[in-house]
């Protein structure tokens, strides 16, 4: 857990068709990052951006502000992104003194606990991430949060500004009401293997010249344990954090030949890709690595925060992680000689993983927010190519933008941007059902996801609870294509036109990009 996280309990006292889609819908920290806060009250909004792109410089505000006290209460999953965060929201209140904010950065297991119970109880923060758990329809069926699309200021515009598919009927988009933004590019992930630089080249392998592969990676593992005779090991998980199994697997899988998009269904088919021999062999991998007395004794019991902080510490050689971890490293500890490079691949090549553009790390106002109006400021200027070339420029690329001229232009560590050309070789855009049929976006309104989840089940097959994997992996299958007809037949029902069929892409390669060509070939 970070700095600035706070625990569950703490938390809780203080809860107490596609062209369409294109338009539709504290200080000491911050000064201590070299971060330096402006607010401007002029009556136009900056011509250029500021020399230092670390600089946050606010635009007169858009809305009516609250003109009374009052506190404004934020919830996100933290590390990197507080950064920028707390330099903001500081930024905010000097510029408007009479509002305050409540700050959270939370591990996802926290955000799994306290979003659901502040809702359930009618006073959740004013604007969180939707639990991991949780796919965000329900959330906007249920009634959790609210749109915005009525609330930022000069919509149309700002909306026109983001890059083409920024905005899908089903991800951000609901019944044609916009509910969120992409404040992150999707072409990212937890897809990288970071590593103790001295641990592993004592164990003879660099990685920098020569790519992992599933067996260099078992050894190196062995050798880093045998080295470290106790005090440290080849591998650690976030093991409590089930999210991260599900990307263990889903991402060696997919390497290995699996292909399927981010949410595990095989274009090629319309089915899910669980049973498939890429996820099961990816299973097997993580089972030989528990097997090898690898993995570092307690992951089960960590989150991936906790996971990723015991990195510096020397307890370990080598996690699967994403780009989001190099930051804090690199802030807070120094002189820690780290490396990455792309997850380990079965053999010599290896198959793109593929990711629809759907953006990451949203944030969502919540529907019973009595200071909306300020949600929509944030918004409006984190939305901005100015707020987003702050925010990577500030977190240090933790989260790249869906700007590209903010990643192009932000000051960043060379590392970061090695990772983005891991993701630019490994990636590739994959054909999403939304953008075929947006009607389709009333299955995932009615997707029930059934549990136990893929990544309870990993979690269980890891842990011994589950003894099959094969087995475990079936009925995993089963159940969720069983959901998915189910989810079809009420879309169809209250009136979508919508059949299995949408989600069969026979022209898709999984090498190359799908565009609007290809969509367009369907018929």
């Amino acid at each position: 857990m970070n700095d600035h996280d706070h625990t569950a309990s703490e938390v809780a006292h203080s809860l107490s068709r596609r062209q369409a889609l294109k338009v539709a819908g504290g200080s000491a920290l911050a000064l201590g990052a070299g971060i330096s806060l402006t607010s401007s009250m002029h009556a136009q909004a900056p011509a250029t951006p500021p020399a230092d792109p670390r600089q946050i410089v606010l635009p007169p505000p858009g809305v009516t502000l609250p003109s009374e006290n009052i506190t404004f209460r934020w919830v996100d999953s933290g590390d990197s992104k507080a950064l920028f965060f707390r330099a903001y929201f500081d930024a905010f209140t000097q510029a408007h003194p009479n509002i305050t904010f409540d700050y959270l950065g939370l591990p996802w297991t926290e955000i799994e606990q306290i979003v659901p119970l502040g809702v359930r109880n009618g006073n959740a923060p004013d604007v969180f991430q939707v639990p991991n758990t949780i796919p965000v329809a329900e959330a906007v069926r249920e009634g959790w949060v609210r749109p915005i699309d009525d609330l930022i200021p000069n919509f149309a515009a700002w909306q026109a500004a983001f890059p083409p598919a920024s905005f899908v009927e089903g991800v951000n988009v609901f019944g044609g009401r916009v509910y969120t933004f992409p404040r992150s590019t999707s072409k990212r992930g937890v897809q990288l293997t970071l590593f103790n630089r001295p641990y592993v080249e004592a164990a003879g392998f660099n990685p920098d010249e020569t790519p992992l592969t599933w067996d260099t990676f078992r050894d190196t593992a062995r050798k880093i344990t045998e080295a470290g005779a106790g005090q440290y090991y080849g591998v650690i998980f976030g093991g409590k954090q089930v999210g991260r199994w599900e990307e263990y697997v889903r991402n060696l899988g997919r390497l290995a030949g699996s292909s399927a998009g981010p949410d595990d269904i095989d274009y090629r088919t319309g089915e899910y890709a669980y049973t498939s021999d890429g996820y099961l062999a990816a299973i097997e991998l993580l089972l030989a690595l528990r097997d090898d007395g690898v993995v570092f004794p307690g992951s089960m019991s960590l989150n991936d925060p906790q996971a990723r902080a015991q990195m510096p510490q020397g307890v370990a050689g080598m996690i699967l992680e994403g780009e989001f971890s190099m930051p804090i490293w690199i802030r807070e500890n120094p002189d820690f000689e780290f490396g990455l490079t792309g997850f380990p691949v079965q053999g010599e090549a290896f198959t793109p993983v593929t990711y629809q553009n759907t953006a990451t790390n949203h944030q969502w106002i919540y529907a019973d927010s009595q200071y909306p109006e300020v949600a929509a400021e944030i918004f409006s200027y984190l939305g901005s190519e100015a707020g987003q070339l702050a925010f990577v420029s500030i977190t240090g690329g933790s989260d790249p933008s869906i700007y590209a001229s903010a990643n192009q232009n932000a000051p960043l560590d060379e590392r970061m941007r090695t990772a983005y050309r891991i993701f630019d070789e490994r990636m590739r855009l994959g054909p999403d059902v939304r953008v075929r049929n947006p009607e389709a976006s009333q299955i995932y309104l009615n997707l029930v996801r059934p549990t136990p989840t893929f990544g309870e089940t990993i979690q269980g097959i890891y842990a011994g609870q589950l003894s099959d994997p094969r087995q475990a992996m079936q009925d995993l299958k089963d159940r969720y294509e069983a959901a998915l007809d189910k989810a079809i037949a009420d879309a169809q029902n209250e009136g979508a036109s919508v059949a299995r069929e949408d989600y069969v892409f026979p022209n898709w390669d999984p090498a190359n990009d799908y565009l609007e060509s290809d969509y367009a070939d369907l018929g």
